[in-house]
């Protein structure tokens, strides 16, 4: 499975990384232009047993809330604080696991604000036939010594747009498919009027982006760098130098996929590991991006010669 990463090449866009609680957002943003016009991020689990670090007054970061209440009401907090910073047409994309607590919260506890747009299916590890009759396995498996239950192989992306205001148009062929029965393009094509119409679709609501395996992450629950670009890249209304937010940063991926695209980003965390990560990080891929630009305007000028460039 080949996730393409872009190779950009445009002006630095800039990031705002802090070490403060997600919950105190209202208060950094102030000015119009920097109003956030896309969230991507993934909270801490609720009774997952999932070890953050601590927080800035040394506390442990993770499963401490006494019940989902007090997590919805966390939670909560820091999404209307990103509702009231945030633009009419942004976009929330809430990644969390697929069970009746992210569920109830993304699709009730926030209605008032946000209101599901679509649901997706993020697969992070499987097995496949292979033309040959074999399987191929990818991905992370999570170990599950239980009799009774199986492992989880999939997580849940929610896209949500705020209640009362128009949702985004969506780029539904981001890293689109070929159709495996080109006869369907000719039946599809009919329904659209007889446009003509390439012999691609939309990958539907199954996102198929590997997980790293343990050994390799840098945070316990992060999501990958191309997971987060997925979701930016759909979401036609971003325009570079746009604020992309991540209030629960971790090690910085959102962050990363944002400079990828030419976004900036504000993200932040309470544990002081994470956040210097993140910066690390996110810098690389900006000098990475200006090598790129460097390299773009020597090809060019060795086609046109200096006055073209």
């Amino acid at each position: 499975m080949r996730i393409a990463e872009p190779e950009p090449c445009f002006l630095t866009p800039g990031h705002e990384i802090s070490r403060q609680d997600s919950r105190l957002l209202r208060s950094w943003i102030l000015a119009p232009e920097r109003k956030i016009k896309s969230i991507v991020t993934s909270p801490p689990y609720f009774n997952r047993h999932v070890k953050y670090g601590n927080d800035i007054n040394g506390n442990p970061i993770g499963d401490v809330f006494k019940n989902r209440d007090e997590y919805f009401e966390y939670l909560y907090s820091t999404f209307n604080n990103c509702y009231y910073n945030s633009t009419d047409d942004c976009v929330l994309w809430l990644n969390g696991p697929a069970d009746h607590t992210m569920f109830e919260f993304a699709e009730d506890w926030i209605s008032e604000q946000w209101t599901v747009q679509n649901r997706f299916f993020w697969c992070f590890s499987g097995t496949t036939p292979t033309p040959d009759g074999k399987e191929h396995s990818w991905g992370q498996f999570s170990p599950n010594t239980s009799k009774t239950k199986v492992h989880n192989c999939c997580e849940m992306i929610w896209q949500l747009h705020k209640t009362n205001k128009k949702p985004a148009a969506l780029n539904k062929l981001v890293d689109g498919v070929p159709y495996c029965d080109e006869s369907n393009l000719n039946r599809f094509t009919a329904k659209n009027n007889g446009k003509t119409k390439a012999n691609i679709r939309s990958r539907g609501n199954l996102l198929c982006i590997p997980y790293e395996t343990k050994q390799k992450r840098e945070h316990p629950a992060t999501f990958p760098v191309a997971l987060a670009g997925r979701c930016m890249d759909m979401q036609t209304n971003l325009q570079s130098f746009d604020w992309v937010c991540d209030p629960y940063m971790g090690a910085g991926n959102a962050g990363v996929a944002a400079m990828q695209r030419g976004l900036n980003f504000v993200g932040m965390d309470l544990n002081l590991d994470y956040v210097t990560k993140a910066t690390i990080k996110v810098e690389e891929q900006i000098a990475k991006n200006q090598a790129n630009c460097r390299a773009e305007l020597k090809r060019l000028g060795a086609i046109f010669g200096d006055s073209g460039c």
